[in-house]
């Protein structure tokens, strides 16, 4: 199944939301006394959760959660109501239906409902503003990097002036923590 640049930027955003966590305050009266309670929604361990409610099943939202996969946003442009590619509104099966928009309904990495970014909203059938335009800067940066080495080596992320000595394989989600990559770069090899 192909993987548009939006299914990249998706993947990534599901794994490394902008916002981790949305905090909000609520304000009511109860009994002639004004309350306030606040709630948090951890935008993060909803994207990762390898468990549903029960503990006991996998998750419905995002199977296979810390794997990166962006090829499990392939079908969510085939939601019942939104169009493909060329235009057609285009159905699966019922349940498949039913997983789909459980997962996309999941997708809240610029928040959702009435505290939404604004970078999240979008009209039917168009891109919101948040990927698309993640989207679109990678793959500038990408075209930039191609020309610029012109064939004579290769691009690597180094974070330690040791370019290609530990090679390893990621299999966990990578930090996200604020300092996690204060010493990376990006350094053309064999030039």
């Amino acid at each position: 199944m192909p993987v548009s640049a939006l299914n990249l930027v998706k993947e990534a955003l599901r794994l490394y939301p902008p916002t981790r966590r949305i905090y909000r305050r609520y304000v009511y009266t109860s009994k002639g006394k004004e309350e306030t309670f606040d709630a948090a929604a951890d935008i993060e361990a909803l994207h990762r959760s390898a468990w549903s409610e029960s503990a006991s099943t996998p998750s419905p939202w995002f199977p296979d959660p810390l794997r990166y996969r962006p090829s499990r946003w392939s079908t969510t442009s085939r939601i019942p109501g939104c169009k493909n590619s060329s235009g057609k509104t285009t159905a699966l099966s019922p349940a498949v239906d039913q997983k789909m928009k459980k997962m996309h309904d999941s997708f809240l990495p610029f928040g959702g409902g009435g505290f939404a970014c604004v970078a999240k909203s979008a009209p039917a059938g168009t891109v919101s503003f948040g990927p698309g335009i993640i989207a679109l800067l990678s793959g500038l940066l990408l075209q930039a990097f191609d020309r610029a080495d012109e064939g004579s080596g290769y691009w690597v992320v180094d974070d330690d002036g040791t370019v290609g000595e530990d090679e390893r394989k990621v299999v966990q989600p990578l930090g996200n923590e604020r300092e996690d990559y204060k010493d990376v770069m990006i350094v053309l090899v064999g030039a």
